[in-house]
């Protein structure tokens, strides 16, 4: 079943801690009226999909404690209302974003993945 206008009105989705394994789809880069996405403490693999740059009012990402791999996508820095930005303990390499919020987020953050270089 399809709800078109849940879109509209969904603002928070936090899905933390339930075992979720798969990909972050793409779609989720639809849900434009986003201010707060939580995924942290799962499973998830693959990489951060670029789509999650559409979420122009999110204020808070929280996608640590997963197994996520590649690299933050430069795209996010695109998010000037993010407040929050968490990546911490997974599997992520590859420079930190160093544009507009990106320079606000602490080193925690950032913390756990090996693979990620340069100053948060």
């Amino acid at each position: 079943m399809e709800y078109n206008k849940i879109s509209e009105y969904l603002t928070v989705i936090d899905l933390s801690s339930n075992g979720f394994v798969r990909e972050i789809p793409s779609s989720i880069g639809s849900l434009n009226q986003l201010h707060m996405l939580n995924l942290s403490n799962n499973a998830i693999a693959g990489s951060i999909p670029s789509p999650l740059r559409n979420l122009t009012k999110l204020e808070a990402l929280d996608l640590s404690r997963n197994e996520l791999t590649g690299k933050i996508p430069p795209e996010l820095t695109q998010l000037t209302s993010l407040a929050f930005f968490n990546v911490s303990d997974n599997r992520l390499s590859g420079p930190i974003p160093r544009e507009k919020r990106f320079n606000t987020f602490e080193n925690g953050s950032y913390g756990g993945n090996l693979g990620l270089c340069g100053a948060p």
